[in-house]
């Protein structure tokens, strides 16, 4: 893992939001951001993983 690699996984539906986020919390990782494609409007990430 990259410690201050900051990475964003991007979906435009919130239900889809909410099921990555279950999948990341039950395996453990903490370093990525999920979110809707509003809620990271003007934001940065070094990755992006649109789903």
């Amino acid at each position: 893992t990259h410690p201050d690699k900051t990475i964003a996984v991007i979906t435009p539906f919130v239900n889809q939001r909410n099921e990555i986020q279950e999948e990341l919390n039950q395996s453990g990782i903490t370093n990525v951001d999920c979110g809707t494609v509003h809620a990271f409007q003007g934001d940065e990430k070094q990755e992006i993983i649109f789903s």
